[in-house]
């Protein structure tokens, strides 16, 4: 019971830092653009490259996460974007700039995705919501967090962001000591000793593309008079099942 509460409670603490982090930069952006002699559109590639690197962080955390465990994960995103946040205290240039961010962007993505995974598997069902709905509640702390730092700070950038990136050490502090490894993917790695996980098995290419049918839908009504091949099922919606004639893996 009382680890639930330490992952409750470190869960907040990375995922505030991620918020501080992600808003730091529009804040920073104009006191950015002077020192540096960026235009507008260049500006917007900053913001641009953090996002690419958090969609992109989706495959890349949840391989990570899946294979070698949520704790493993959470460590890589926030050492990720701390060192490159911190690290941007010393870029010479808008290129590197705009790569530190693409990188920092994987490890902003895959606090979430890990957080978020470490709640649904820590906490029971009739809890989960609450708990989840706790831990999002960071995200305006972590902007207040942001705002205050800026205040501080800027027009010094490079500072704030080397402090933000240093700070990073405080979730840190949580999880690595305390935090207790997913009991459910390690019981799921238990069942499966030795295999790995793969972005392919999430759906199969025989299956895969289309949302499954409901079970009342008449097999009648889809292609080949609703036979699905082994391991799948009817797909839904109609229209998309009849002109592609595709499934999904049950």
């Amino acid at each position: 019971m009382r680890m639930r509460w330490v992952v409750l409670g470190g869960c907040f603490l990375a995922y505030m830092f991620d918020a501080m982090e992600i808003i730091l930069l529009s804040l920073a952006l104009p006191a950015i653009r002077e020192d540096l002699g960026l235009g507008a559109g260049q500006a917007g590639l900053l913001a641009t490259a953090t996002l690419l690197g958090i969609g992109l962080s989706s495959v890349l955390a949840g391989y990570v996460s899946d294979n070698f465990g949520r704790k493993r994960a959470l460590i890589a995103s926030l050492t990720v974007f701390g060192v490159f946040t911190a690290a941007l205290a010393v870029v010479p240039n808008f290129e590197l700039f705009l790569l530190m961010r693409f990188v920092a962007g994987f490890g902003l993505g895959g606090v979430w995705g890990v957080v978020a995974a470490y709640v649904v598997e820590t906490w029971p069902s009739e809890s989960r919501g609450r708990a989840a709905a706790f831990v999002l509640s960071s995200f305006p702390i972590g902007g207040v967090v942001a705002a205050l730092l800026s205040g501080l700070f800027l027009p010094d950038w490079r500072l704030m962001f080397l402090v933000a990136g240093a700070g990073v050490v405080l979730p840190l502090l949580v999880v690595v000591p305390f935090f207790p490894e997913s009991t459910a993917w390690t019981r799921a790695r238990a069942a499966d000793a030795g295999g790995r996980v793969s972005v392919t098995e999430i759906s199969p290419p025989a299956c895969a593309g289309v949302r499954s049918l409901p079970r009342w839908w008449p097999a009648s009504r889809s292609p080949a008079g609703g036979a699905a091949p082994p391991g799948c099922r009817r797909t839904w919606p109609p229209s998309a099942a009849s002109r592609r004639g595709r499934w999904r893996s049950s």
